[in-house]
């Protein structure tokens, strides 16, 4: 279906990396299909994985600042932390009888759900693109996914190895009618590879793994963190505490101390897990996650982003024309976010060189920043997770 809706250029050449984030600068265009919500969009035509729902979009001013954020994302998203356990970068599973743990998205999940957020509408109940509903319907869609598709088949090949071995979810089976009205029957092992789906994506070394790029942006941001810590005293965060045992609400920022209880190893991802997120999945929801040394001047600065929980409704909540009223207006799940920190604790060390010691080493400042929507939070840990080392691929799941 993609391949008939889109030219193979698009396919090949329109990729969510940087500059790509820029959705092809025409009204005209199939993708865009005289969606307001697009049309508006210039004059940069370009957004950032720290958009949040109604966000303006960047000036021409801070596109070159949003070109290196964006960039040091991915840099982070395709380090080694993420590399090393694929269940950070695609996601956990969700099995019957988890406890009603509805979802446990992975690193990709973020690029994902932005770029939906950004493309959708911005008003209740947020169709096209904006609502896992009624996303398929825009054209922008299937581009999205294919640019999708492709940081997979990038993180793939840099990865070497299989992702997947469980059978219980790769035997999984679908009954769908194909384009001649036939009822076909498909498992999840028959969609993993590109080839097998007719195509293949041209490779191109990511930009965002230019060292040099990577250091100018770690100096910049030490000089930032610098000045950030000069005027301490002028900013308006609260000491970080224990989290507690009780569940908190996130209707403002949480700071608390994280404990390191295995020190580092190279066998070793340090991770660090937001646990039973609570949240209404018909609605749009951010939270920023923020991770940072102790210092004696605790308040000083939020830190280096470690990641992002991010929501695109599911379903209608309320009734529009042409559309059922859920009348459960308030749907309620659980998730739980991973995010390998390995890559950020380096970066940090770095950037806070020159600003004093730390405190404590057997600690961090964890901040969740709220962004849009309401939600409970259960805890937050930090684990030192053992690398699952692959063995040979002699006894992996056919693919074929």
């Amino acid at each position: 279906m993609v391949r008939r809706m889109l030219p193979a250029s698009i396919l090949a050449r329109r990729q969510i990396l940087e500059r790509e984030l820029e959705i092809i600068n025409n009204n005209d265009s199939a993708l865009v299909r005289g969606n307001p919500y697009l049309i508006n969009r210039p004059p940069t035509w370009l957004t950032t994985y720290r958009y949040t729902l109604g966000d303006d979009n960047p000036t021409k001013d801070q596109y070159a600042d949003v070109v290196a954020h964006n960039r040091n994302r991915l840099r982070h998203i395709f380090s080694e932390d993420y590399l090393v356990q694929p269940d950070l970068f695609m996601g956990m599973p969700v099995r019957a009888g988890d406890g009603g743990v509805f979802k446990r998205s992975g690193a990709l999940e973020l690029l994902h759900n932005v770029i939906h957020n950004w493309t959708g509408e911005v008003i209740s109940p947020y169709l096209d693109m904006g609502n896992f509903r009624t996303a398929a319907r825009d054209p922008i869609f299937f581009g999205h996914h294919a640019n999708i598709d492709r940081l997979w088949d990038i993180y793939r090949n840099k990865r070497g190895k299989v992702e997947f071995r469980d059978r219980d979810w790769l035997d999984a089976s679908f009954l769908f009618y194909d384009e001649n009205r036939q009822l076909v029957k498909c498992k999840v092992r028959q969609g993993l590879l590109p080839k097998q789906l007719g195509y293949e994506y041209k490779y191109e070394d990511p930009t965002w793994e230019n060292v040099g790029d990577a250091r100018n942006f770690l100096s910049l941001r030490k000089a930032s963190v610098h000045r950030e810590r000069a005027r301490a005293a002028n900013n308006n965060l609260s000491p970080p505490t224990e989290f507690g045992s009780e569940p908190r609400a996130l209707d403002t920022t949480i700071r608390v101390l994280g404990h390191i209880t295995t020190p580092f190893s190279p066998t070793n991802t340090t991770v660090l897990i937001v646990e039973d997120i609570k949240f209404d999945h018909q609605s749009p929801i951010r939270f920023d996650v923020y991770v940072t040394k102790p210092t004696e001047s605790h308040h000083a600065d939020l830190g280096e982003l470690a990641g992002s929980f991010v929501n695109v409704p599911h379903g209608i909540a309320h009734g529009v024309a042409g559309h059922p009223r859920n009348t459960n207006a308030v749907l309620h799940k659980r998730a739980e976010l991973r995010l390998g920190i390995g890559h950020v604790l380096k970066d940090l060390e770095h950037i806070l060189e020159g600003t004093g010691p730390s405190v404590d080493d057997d600690k961090l400042v964890i901040t969740l920043v709220p962004r849009l929507g309401q939600v409970t939070v259960g805890g937050i840990r930090i684990e030192s997770i053992p690398i699952t080392y692959d063995a040979d691929d002699e006894e992996s799941i056919d693919r074929e």
